[in-house]
Order: structure tokens, then sequence, then C-alpha cells
């Protein structure tokens, strides 16, 4: 099974660049958002995240140490859908960190 991947900055910048002037001057600037850190002015889950790389996993493979997909995780990891307690101490136990720092790898809000 192979996951189509859309590139959403480099597709607004395609549409953006296809309208018209005269609705360019009616919506001025259009603010195209590279990461969800530039729509919430802070990375959601970010302790997770850098150990996740730091223990030299990409997402892809931390989803699947998960039993998750790829999609459910990026879910999880966008606060688009809440953690299930059992996914989060697996986690804990997969980056090899104790259950004790729980609420640092997973905030409330993901803010952290």
């Amino acid at each position: 099974m192979s996951l189509l991947t859309i590139d959403v900055p480099a597709l607004a910048k395609e549409i953006a660049s296809e309208l018209s002037a005269e609705l360019k001057e009616k919506l001025g600037t259009i603010y195209i958002p590279r990461s969800h850190e530039d729509v919430f002015g802070v990375e959601l889950f970010s302790k997770l995240r850098k150990r996740i790389h730091a223990n030299g996993m990409t997402h892809d493979y931390f989803a699947e140490k998960l039993g998750l997909s790829v999609a459910t995780l990026s879910r999880r990891m966008n606060n688009k859908s809440p953690w299930l307690s059992s996914e989060m101490y697996t986690a804990l136990e997969i980056l090899q960190l104790p259950h004790e720092l729980l609420h640092e790898y997973f905030p409330k809000g993901g803010k952290g």
C-alpha cells in the first residue's frame, strides 16, 4: 500500500499563483503556514518529537512500533485526536523512558 503525500504549501502556492490579479488585490497578502508550529506558535509534543528523532527513529517507524497507522500517529502528534493512556505508556517504553516522565512527554494540550 502506498501513501499519497501532498505538499500543502506547494499546492497553496500553485493555487495562489493562478488567482486573478483582481482577486489577489481583494484578498491581500496570503499567508501560507509551513508547519503546525507556524499555525499554533508552538511545536506540539516537541519533547516527544525530539526524543523520537534522538533515538534515530522516523515517525513512520515509531507509528509501526506503537501499532498505529502513520495517519493516526499524525493526528495524535497534531492534537487532532487524543492519545490513549496505553499508547502513551507504550511510547515511553519504546523510547526507554520511565513512566514517571509521562507528564513531560504528553503534556496537557500537547504544548511541551
